[in-house]
């Protein structure tokens, strides 16, 4: 139930998309508006309720833990 925030690298912002914020630079003072930004917005509780919506939709449970298992076996 939270918004997620993260930063501009890998598959961080594919997996965020429009459910949270993406800090562009390694910069505390960005990720401080940031973090300003989420707890004032109005819509937090969409956009948290959709957070964990595309969580559960692009990687189910069983499906992260059984790559957690192929990843510690390999």
């Amino acid at each position: 139930g939270c918004i997620p925030i993260g930063s501009d690298s890998f598959a961080i912002p594919h997996i965020i998309e429009k459910t949270g914020y993406i800090v562009k630079k390694r910069n505390l003072e960005e990720l401080r508006l940031l973090i300003s930004k989420a707890i004032q917005n109005n819509s937090n509780v969409n956009l948290a309720q959709d957070a964990r919506k595309r969580i559960q939709q692009l990687y189910p449970l069983n499906a992260r833990e059984k790559r957690l298992i192929e990843v510690l076996m390999d």
